[in-house]
C-alpha cells in the first residue's frame, strides 16, 4: 500500500526525476513562496473568515498585504507588484461583496483509498454554496486567462472533486468555479465517473512506477527554475 499526497502526485507527473529529488534525497528544495502563493494566502484567509460568518474589513487586508511587502521584500521587490498586489485583492473583495460569496469550507484535510494499493491525501480547496448548490471555488491570479482545455483535464480538480464526493455523498460535487480576477470573467469545469476512472488508473500507474523506482526527466517550460536542474539526468 501506498500513501502519496496530491502534491506528490502532480509533482511526479510535471517530471519524475523533480519528484525524486524533492521527495527521496536530502538535497534541499530552495523553491519559495511567489508572489501568486502570498495573494492565495490572503485570499484563503479571508475565505476561512467568511466560513466563520465574518466580513475582514478592507483596511484588514490591505494591512496584511502590507506584512507580506516587509515580509517578502525579494519576492515583491517593486513599488509595480505592490499595486498589482493591492489591485487584485480589491478585485477579489469587490466580487464578494458584489456576489455574496458563501464558503462552506476551506481547504480540509482528506485522505481517500482510490484503490486497493493506493491512498490519496490532500486538501479540498475552497467549497462554496452558490445558488443553493456546493461547488469547488478556485481564484486564478495569473495575468493570463486559464485555457479551458487544461482546466478540464486538470489532475488537481479531478483529485479534490472525487474527494469530496467521497467524504459527502449526501452532497456530491461536480463542477470547479474559477474566477479569473484580471478579468472578471469565470470558468466552470465538470467532472463525470470517466475523470475519476482516469484518476484511478493515472494513481494505479505512478505508484505502480514509485515502486519499480522509476524517475526520468521531463522536458519542462519550468526547467530554468528548477532546484534540482543541476543534478538532473544523473539518477
Amino acid at each position: 500500500m501506498i500513501k502519496i499526497t496530491q502534491q506528490q502526485v502532480l509533482d511526479y507527473v510535471r517530471c519524475p526525476n523533480y519528484f525524486y529529488f524533492k521527495y527521496l534525497t536530502k538535497i534541499p528544495d530552495k523553491t519559495g513562496p511567489t508572489f501568486h502563493s502570498l495573494i492565495r494566502t490572503i485570499i484563503n484567509y479571508y475565505f476561512s473568515a467568511l466560513m466563520d460568518n465574518k466580513v475582514p474589513s478592507d483596511k484588514e487586508i490591505k494591512n496584511r498585504w502590507d506584512k507580506m511587502v516587509e515580509k517578502y521584500p525579494l519576492i515583491i521587490s517593486n513599488d509595480k507588484l505592490i499595486m498589482k498586489g493591492y489591485g487584485l485583492l480589491n478585485l477579489f473583495i469587490e466580487y464578494c461583496y458584489k456576489n455574496r460569496v458563501l464558503i462552506a469550507d476551506i481547504d480540509s484535510p482528506y485522505q481517500i483509498n482510490v484503490s486497493s494499493n493506493t491512498i490519496l491525501t490532500g486538501q479540498t480547496g475552497a467549497v462554496r454554496l452558490n445558488e443553493g448548490k456546493l461547488e469547488l471555488f478556485e481564484i486564478e491570479t495569473s495575468q493570463k486567462a486559464p485555457d479551458q482545455t487544461l482546466l478540464n483535464m486538470s489532475l488537481k480538480y479531478t483529485m479534490q472533486i472525487y474527494a469530496l464526493r467521497e467524504l459527502s455523498i449526501a452532497h456530491p460535487i461536480t463542477n470547479v468555479r474559477i474566477l479569473h480576477l484580471s478579468s472578471g470573467k469565470e470558468f466552470t469545469t465538470y467532472r463525470t465517473n470517466k475523470d475519476f476512472d482516469r484518476l484511478t488508473n493515472t494513481l494505479n500507474k505512478i505508484t505502480k512506477a514509485i515502486r519499480n523506482e522509476i524517475y526520468y526527466p521531463r522536458e519542462d517550460y519550468m526547467c530554468p527554475q528548477c532546484s534540482f536542474k543541476t543534478y538532473c539526468g544523473f539518477t
